[in-house]
């Protein structure tokens, strides 16, 4: 069952605080989080599992919104749609995509 513990980092070995129930020379897997970073304790169990391979994250979005439509770009496209509408909406974006 997984377990989550606090230790310290001295000399090249990790020391947890409180002692652990586990057997000598037993394999484990360690996540390594800075103590500071449990101020967002679901961003942290997110990333563990991630980690684990149980769940998949989302790629990040970049910090810029994409360029806006210009409003003379959105009136042309409504206008088109507009002419356009006695095609299905499917045939209308194969069509423009092929221009």
């Amino acid at each position: 069952m997984p377990e989550t513990i606090t230790a310290t980092y001295k000399n090249g070995s990790l020391y947890p605080v409180s002692p652990l129930n586990l057997p000598d020379n037993k394999s484990v897997r360690i996540v390594i989080l800075p103590a500071e970073s449990h101020d967002n304790k679901k961003d942290d169990l997110l990333q563990i599992m991630h980690n684990a391979v149980l769940i998949r994250l989302a790629p990040q979005s970049s910090s810029t919104p994409p360029d806006p439509v210009s409003e003379k770009k959105r009136m042309k496209i409504a206008k088109k749609l507009g002419q356009t509408m006695e095609k299905p909406l499917s045939e209308i974006i194969i069509s423009d995509r092929n221009q």
